[in-house]
């Protein structure tokens, strides 16, 4: 069928979709000598390192040897040859996740190690860098309980790829491997530094990254720790300035209620019940807000 289609194709760019999707037609219809044959022709011969249709393919024939041959070791190769050979491509990617979890599934850490730290020496400055050292970052911390070193590549996540969806997710877990380290003062400095800096659009008005709520509750929980309740306070009510709309806001207030308990802030309990009146009347913490000023002798 690809020859009596081909000379229809009006260009290149077609004839090579049209030959990987006959491959792709022959592979799920159980024929994989005959699709790994098509692929070949297509990976075999790219025209470009952002080659799409040369990467997925490379891919396909990866996952032929896994799924159909039970060829482990063959299709991790394979899936290697993706991600070196095409690294700018979405299915590097793709590849990426596969021998991550190869790895990760046979609990070699230490090869997962070496191996990410040879291909990001060659890669250093392709798309899927960043997720290679991100990777390299979290195995560290994470598998080998190597902090100082997972906070050393952390920063170069940081440092090197501003830009990157991973540079947050590098913040939040170098906080984390200080907390481990007991590096209490690194930790805060280095979260109030993010939650300070964080991102408005002037698109979509405002940014919440999935690490920015954490951060606040984090620094929070670190000041409560030191009984620097005033410093809690402060924390939580930055919190509802930057998420005004959070579904966590009444949660919030009656935290700050609880500290200006501690504090013996009559007034400012008063003010905080209010508040629940105002805003949030229906909210399950009204009941709790009561029960405080009660504690506190203060009558409603």
């Amino acid at each position: 069928m690809y020859e009596e289609l081909s000379w229809r194709a009006p260009d290149y760019d077609l004839l090579r979709y049209l030959r990987f999707r006959m491959a792709l037609m022959l592979e799920r219809d159980g024929q994989y000598e005959a699709a790994l044959a098509e692929y070949a022709e297509i990976y075999e011969n790219p025209y470009t390192v952002w080659d799409d249709y040369a990467a997925r393919a490379l891919y396909r024939t990866g996952r032929v040897y896994r799924d159909h041959y039970d060829d482990n070791d063959t299709a991790m190769e394979i899936f290697k040859g993706v991600i070196r050979g095409f690294p700018d491509t979405a299915h590097a990617d793709d590849a990426f996740i596969q021998v991550r979890r190869d790895y990760e599934d046979r609990g070699d850490s230490e090869g997962l190690i070496e191996w990410l730290s040879g291909e990001y020496s060659v890669l250093t400055n392709t798309e899927i860098a960043d997720n290679m050292l991100y990777t390299l970052a979290r195995t560290l911390h994470v598998e080998m309980e190597q902090y100082e070193d997972a906070i050393e590549v952390y920063r170069l996540v940081m440092t090197r790829f501003t830009r990157s969806s991973l540079a947050d997710d590098a913040v939040w877990w170098t906080a984390d491997c200080y907390r481990l380290l007991g590096d209490r003062e690194q930790e805060r400095r280095l979260l109030s530094n993010f939650v300070g800096g964080r991102e408005i659009s002037l698109i979509m008005a405002d940014y919440d990254y999935q690490w920015y709520s954490p951060s606040f509750f984090r620094l929070a929980e670190m000041a409560e720790e030191d009984e620097d309740w005033a410093e809690a306070i402060s924390v939580y009510r930055g919190f509802v300035r930057t998420f005004p709309l959070s579904l966590k806001v009444d949660d919030v207030h009656y935290k700050i209620m609880e500290l200006q308990l501690r504090e013996g802030d009559t007034q400012g309990m008063r003010s905080t019940y209010q508040w629940f009146m105002d805003e949030y009347p229906d909210s399950r913490f009204v009941d709790d807000a009561q029960e405080l000023l009660e504690q506190a002798g203060i009558s409603l």
